[in-house]
């Protein structure tokens, strides 16, 4: 029978959990009756990744998807910013404490897939750790003593007020040197199907949880890292967050399930139906997108009208300094079009000032911020 690990006497009071080793977990694990949800996540990726890679300009969507996953990933967390909060602030350097974490999360998974795809640092410790150091920059979590960019030199817990009193202890500090090494070994020579070996990497990151801060953040940039590094995609557009959001209560839950039940196949086949669901909304997403494109393109005229709704698929919130300045036109010319866009039912103010106006392409983030 396959054994996720054992509570170990840490010697202070209160027991750690020390996982086994991923190699050793699979020798002993039986998947047979996972087939048919394999395949099927499976496929499902292959049907995302093809249509990513049909699309006539996929910078319009890959950034926002990568934005969405920040956010939500983020909001896991207890965060409470939205898209549009972040869009509207991207420039702004006092923006609140939950967008700058929104934007370290974007930053680190931008980052770490930039390393991946141009041949820098490959799926690694030091590469989760340079995410790390990225995520936390000048947040809450990310103060000296909590060792950004490292792996924790102290003992961690989640819940409680202190490690004997908490639901779940992880694995004691001199042993997460050891565990790394395996779970990096094991990137790279696991045998499972892709889709069962990302479910391990995550379960056993978050079990090992070797940061003092910010693990569950990296924990989930580590499965976009991931399919990336494999080429299942190629470009990071499964927000799974989404998914893991939703459903946050059975996603703790089904992760303790596997460190005290030893139950990795409910475990499984909970990840793998969040691919499947997460992809099949994410290609309706993109083709309800195209035809928001197609029907706008139809109705606007000018040279400069077309460069703004280009615009507007990669900045959607917008104000006039924007567009005098994206159009490289006077400040009359972009209020004129601005204005047409909102006759057009293209734009909305979203403010109600009569200076510095802001506006939302909102038809547009009201299809990438849907729900499942």
């Amino acid at each position: 029978m396959v054994v996720s690990g054992k509570l170990i006497d840490s010697g202070r009071g209160y027991k750690t959990f020390q996982p086994n080793s991923l190699q050793q977990i699979e020798k002993e694990l039986d998947i047979s009756s996972l087939f048919t949800k394999i395949t099927d996540a499976t496929l499902a990726l292959g049907e995302l990744n093809a249509l990513n890679l049909l699309l006539p300009n996929p910078d319009l969507l890959i950034e926002k998807y990568a934005l969405r996953e920040a956010v939500l990933s983020s909001q896991i967390e207890g965060t409470q910013s939205t898209m549009v909060e972040v869009l509207q602030n991207e420039t702004n350097i006092n923006a609140k404490m939950d967008i700058i974490e929104v934007r370290n999360y974007q930053r680190a998974l931008n980052y770490g897939i930039e390393q991946i795809k141009n041949d820098g640092l490959p799926l690694s410790s030091r590469l989760l750790r340079n995410c790390h150091k990225i995520l936390m920059n000048n947040v809450r979590g990310g103060e000296c003593e909590k060792t950004p960019g490292e792996f924790r030199r102290s003992q961690n817990y989640i819940g409680g007020k202190n490690p004997a009193t908490a639901v779940f202890v992880p694995p004691k500090e001199d042993s997460i040197d050891n565990l790394i090494s395996d779970f990096e070994k094991y990137i790279h020579t696991g045998k499972m199907p892709d889709v069962i070996k990302l479910a391990l990497l995550h379960y056993q990151f978050e079990t090992i949880h070797p940061f003092l801060d910010g693990n569950g953040r990296i924990g989930r940039l580590l499965i976009s890292l991931f399919l990336v590094n494999r080429n299942i995609l190629q470009q990071p557009t499964l927000y799974l967050s989404l998914y893991l959001k939703k459903h946050k209560l059975e996603y703790y839950e089904l992760l303790t399930n596997v460190r005290e039940k030893n139950d990795f196949n409910r475990w499984f086949e909970f990840f793998l139906t969040g691919i499947v669901l997460v992809s099949k909304q994410i290609i309706d997403t993109t083709k309800k997108i195209l035809a928001l494109k197609d029907e706008f393109s139809s109705i606007v005229k000018s040279d400069n009208e077309h460069k703004l709704l280009e615009f507007l698929f990669i900045s959607p919130a917008i104000n006039i300094s924007i567009v005098k300045n994206e159009l490289d036109v006077s400040k009359a010319t972009a209020n004129k079009i601005v204005n047409d866009f909102v006759q057009k039912g293209i734009l909305i103010q979203t403010n109600t000032m009569q200076r510095y106006k802001q506006f939302l392409f909102k038809k547009y983030m009201d299809i990438i911020d849907a729900d499942l």
